[in-house]
């Protein structure tokens, strides 16, 4: 009985896990825990984009059947002198959602045709990395999981992207993001490399927290989960139903991390320095967009427990090696909700990077054009 007991115990985290997977378009989802090990992973791909233009930088908490268990960071930047997109992602989630880190830095050129990315994620004492290249209709990439190493080299077509832009990819699309549109798509699932089908159907316009958004079924790997996105592609929330997991845009650092440890060095490495999570549509409704890093840098020292590079923090527990997944969307299985209710779609899109996209960041009200 005590055996069969740990082993639903197990299934049940296992299944938690791979619900925290695929959230927002690209933020992703695993714990970063600070160890020496852990330091090296990220300092393998640190940030080299200081002058980028901010397309969006944001914190979400991260929620299990309602109970606050970790939180996410997502930062879209646009380097005019590269002409690239940048996707930065960095996820932490406490014991109760696996104790999991994970994060992806991806880059694609200004009609999100692939370029590169980095991937590594930590679940218990296992580590994984992932070092990808995209030249010439082809993707190689170097997986390192543990002891084992594995390499990939696959031809993939012109109409492939990350699937971190995917959103950027939906505001490219003939229309754009708009009700009952439904989109198909190829894209590389960054955490293992692999080339992935997927479909997101905006099924209707509704508001959350005050805003105007959209509602998107997405299906990706086989799985479904729904995001909640404005008509410029930013993620308020997401949601994988069955699973009880989702996650919620917040204005400000020190909402999302409450009471969970916070490594500024390890932030500073990822993402240049440690995210304001400012630049996005609720931080400027709430008036906060002009806080800068340094208060940020306050707010968290403040309220949450600053650890040291050579901490080891939440010890995994039995059953918690749990293997990497994807980054910043949370997906489920299923939702039973909504799948009954999709209708077939007189917009019926194909997602291929062709043209550029306008990435002129906004201006805000009280500030005056460069």
């Amino acid at each position: 009985m005590v055996e069969d007991a740990n082993q639903q115990n197990s299934k049940k985290k296992t299944s938690i896990t791979f619900a925290l997977k695929r959230l927002n378009w690209l933020l992703k989802l695993r714990v970063w825990r600070s160890t020496p090990q852990l330091m090296t992973l990220i300092l393998l791909t640190p940030s080299l984009h200081a002058n980028a233009d901010i397309l969006f930088e944001g914190y979400s908490k991260v929620l299990l059947s309602g109970q606050h268990v970790g939180y996410a960071i997502q930062k879209f930047e646009f380097d005019q002198k590269s002409k690239e997109f940048i996707a930065t992602s960095f996820l932490q989630t406490n014991h109760l959602a696996g104790d999991i880190t994970e994060s992806i830095k991806a880059r694609s050129d200004a009609r999100l045709h692939p370029i590169s990315y980095q991937y590594t994620s930590l679940a218990g004492e296992n580590t994984k990395t992932i070092d990808a290249q995209v030249k010439k209709g082809k993707i190689t990439a170097l997986i390192r999981s543990g002891k084992s190493q594995e390499s990939v080299d696959k031809k993939i077509s012109d109409e492939v992207f990350f699937s971190a832009f995917l959103g950027y990819m939906m505001l490219q699309g003939k229309n754009g993001i708009k009700t009952g549109t439904r989109y198909g798509y190829q894209a590389i699932a960054e955490e293992e490399a692999s080339l992935q089908v997927g479909e997101a159907y905006i099924k209707e316009q509704v508001t959350m927290q005050g805003l105007s958004v959209f509602k998107v079924l997405n299906t990706f790997k086989g799985t479904q989960y729904i995001s909640y996105v404005t008509n410029k592609g930013e993620v308020i929330a997401t949601q994988s139903p069955v699973q009880r997991i989702e996650t919620q845009l917040v204005a400000n650092a020190a909402e999302a991390t409450k009471n969970l440890p916070i490594n500024t060095k390890v932030l500073s490495t990822l993402f240049g320095t440690v995210p304001a999570g400012k630049e996005n549509i609720l931080a400027r409704e709430q008036g906060t967009k002009n806080s800068d890093n340094s208060e940020a840098d306050q707010k968290i020292n403040k309220d949450q427990r600053l650890i040291s590079p050579s901490q080891n923090l939440n010890p995994p527990t039995k059953g918690a090696n749990i293997p990497g997944g994807v980054g910043i969307m949370i997906k489920g299985k299923t939702v039973d909700s909504d799948k009954k209710s999709i209708p077939p779609s007189n917009h019926n899109q194909k997602l291929t990077p062709s043209q550029e996209i306008n990435v002129t960041p906004e201006t805000p009200a009280n500030e005056d054009p460069q």
